[in-house]
């Protein structure tokens, strides 16, 4: 799947800011191992979320700005994960603090095409 995020990226980067933010590990070694290209723990503080979103960046090359989910609530705030539903991951568009697009499961998948229609839906409406 990273391939064809990056490939969207790519094409999208000189009109769409991109944001990846760094939740739970979707499949740890610890909780709920698929395979074994990656075995990775799940983070258990912060400093090690943090750690493990870094090592991704470097290792996978991104290619946009990533931010670090909060562990934890606090004073009845959700975090990101528990805000909007990203487990194990999802894609969104936010235009001015408003979400114009929230990618849907089918077939036990998210499906880039869908992201890609709603950018070029929006581009060619400005």
């Amino acid at each position: 799947m990273l391939p064809n995020i990056l490939a969207l990226v790519d094409e999208w980067k000189d009109r769409v800011d991109f944001t990846c933010v760094y939740i739970q590990e979707a499949h740890a070694s610890d909780e709920w191992p698929i395979g074994k290209k990656c075995a990775v723990l799940q983070a258990t503080s912060i400093d090690m979320r943090i750690s493990m979103a870094q090592t991704l960046q470097r290792e996978m090359d991104i290619g946009m700005p990533l931010v670090v989910d909060s562990m934890e609530l606090s004073s009845g705030n959700a975090n990101f994960e528990t805000a909007y539903a990203s487990w194990p991951f999802r894609f969104w568009c936010v235009v001015q603090g408003v979400v114009t697009f929230k990618a849907m499961p089918r077939e036990a998948t998210y499906h880039l095409a869908d992201l890609g229609a709603h950018l070029s839906d929006m581009m060619s409406t400005k």
